[in-house]
């Protein structure tokens, strides 16, 4: 999840300072989601500085088969970097990853409805509120997910329950809380 989190590096909007010390304190407080989160950061901290960088963070991507520039990775990085240090260290780790999800699957804390919000933000370019076909297929592209047209038509059956042709907020949420986003 820390990689496909970070592949969605572009549609993450960094939270201010206050809401990166919540989401900081939310994680510490849970010590079975701290340590699955160090755990997580140990296999990306290669080297084992106590940082991630955007070798570390290239090679952990390129392993699972993700076929990204390094401009891209940089570019990550940088919206995960809140101390600006050209790294990421466990702490900013943490605010990235934030709180774990209920067993229902619906986000415990505001910056899970957050992230997902941005997320759908980046998939409905024209902020119209609803993500259409081409969109879809758009922001597919531009996160390295080669999809079919077949493929695309089928995320938006799937997604799409009320059958209007687009998917909305409640589509995406219910979609991602079913088939992306881990169980406790």
């Amino acid at each position: 999840t820390a990689l496909k989190k970070y592949i969605n590096a572009a549609a993450f909007t960094e939270p201010s300072p206050p809401s990166q010390q919540h989401i900081l304190q939310q994680v510490q407080a849970d010590k079975e989601r701290l340590l699955e989160l160090r755990e997580s950061f140990d296999l990306l901290d290669k080297d084992k500085t106590g940082r991630i960088s955007v070798k570390n963070l290239s090679t952990a991507l390129k392993d699972i088969g993700a076929v990204v520039s390094e401009d891209f990775v940089q570019f990550g990085l940088n919206k995960f970097d809140f101390k600006h240090q050209g790294t990421i260290d466990f702490d900013e780790f943490c605010i990235m990853m934030g709180p774990d999800v209920a067993p229902d699957g619906m986000a415990r804390s505001l910056s899970g409805e957050l992230e997902l919000r941005t997320v759908f933000d980046f998939f409905d370019a024209d902020r119209s509120g609803v993500i259409t076909n081409a969109q879809l297929k758009e922001a597919l592209r531009k996160i390295g997910a080669r999809s079919s047209d077949d493929e695309v038509a089928s995320i938006m059956k799937l997604a799409d329950t009320n059958m209007d042709g687009h998917i909305d907020f409640a589509e995406f949420s219910a979609l991602c809380s079913k088939h992306f986003l881990p169980t406790a």
